[in-house]
């Protein structure tokens, strides 16, 4: 399916076409964000388990790529949890632009907080030796987070993004004084997201992505129903209402800073 010409292009930086909310329709999930100026796609691998199914999605459409790693949720349960070769090999695949989605998440308890950051790290050590950038989740974990990727990135640079943003504004300088970029969902959207979108609104501009983790958190008009990359435009026209500048700058500058971070998924289009 050829990408329609737009006088703007997004890129749907984190969703996961690996779901069957989405991969049972997905032609026609595409076709709609095709419609919606979406012109890249990165799908998110949450266990290792599976990549087979996601490499399969990738190597079927050229203008997706996705990530290799395990979801703090399947810490525990993932064979590969704390297998580097294996993560090593995967994330080899020319479609594979980054490592993840890792983090912690302590809201939960599908995974022993021990297994997390055990996971974790083995993930971040990963981004360091391939030198691609780490997708991060984090809820409910900002002051081990932060601990987490300043100390590593003191003992070895890498790059990487928090996603789906909902913490603090400490964890947000700390992430942006280390180079990480910051990612918004449709959360941004949500009435009462009042401290996210006063920190959306002081991002530099260099500095964030814009994503729907769909098949979840459906942006504002469409709350309650299952989320698609096409809804990446709504969140981008949201910040830049935010923001005060056009739609197209966001766009724009969204484009530009996911293409920097992801630079395989750039020097392949």
């Amino acid at each position: 399916m050829a990408i329609k010409s737009k006088n703007f292009n997004l890129i749907d930086s984190h969703c996961h076409l690996d779901f069957e909310q989405l991969s049972n329709d997905l032609d026609q999930v595409l076709e709609r964000a095709n419609n919606q100026g979406i012109s890249e796609i990165i799908t998110i691998c949450t266990t290792l388990t599976n990549i087979d199914k996601i490499e399969k999605i990738t190597n079927k459409y050229k203008y997706i790529w996705h990530t290799a790693g395990i979801h703090p949720h399947e810490a525990s349960r993932d064979p590969f949890a704390t297998n580097d070769q294996k993560l090593l090999s995967v994330c080899s695949n020319k479609k594979c632009v980054g490592i993840g989605e890792a983090g912690l998440d302590y809201y939960y308890d599908f995974s022993t907080k021990r297994d997390q950051l055990k996971c974790f790290e083995m993930q971040i050590n990963a981004s360091q030796s391939v030198d691609k950038p780490i997708v991060i989740h984090s809820r409910d974990a900002d002051k081990d987070m932060e601990d987490i990727i300043v100390s590593n990135y003191k003992l070895s640079k890498f790059r990487g993004v928090l996603h789906c943003f909902t913490g603090s504004k400490e964890l947000a300088r700390a992430a942006l004084d280390i180079g990480f970029y910051i990612s918004f969902s449709g959360i941004l959207t949500f009435k009462n997201s009042t401290l996210l979108q006063e920190i959306a609104s002081y991002i530099p501009s260099d500095r964030f992505l814009i994503e729907t983790d769909s098949p979840y958190l459906s942006p504002v008009p469409f709350r309650g129903k299952t989320n698609e990359p096409k809804n990446t435009f709504y969140i981008a026209e949201f910040i830049s209402k935010l923001r005060g500048v056009s739609f197209e700058t966001i766009a724009q500058q969204s484009r530009g800073n996911t293409l920097k971070l992801f630079n395989n998924l750039s020097a392949n289009l």
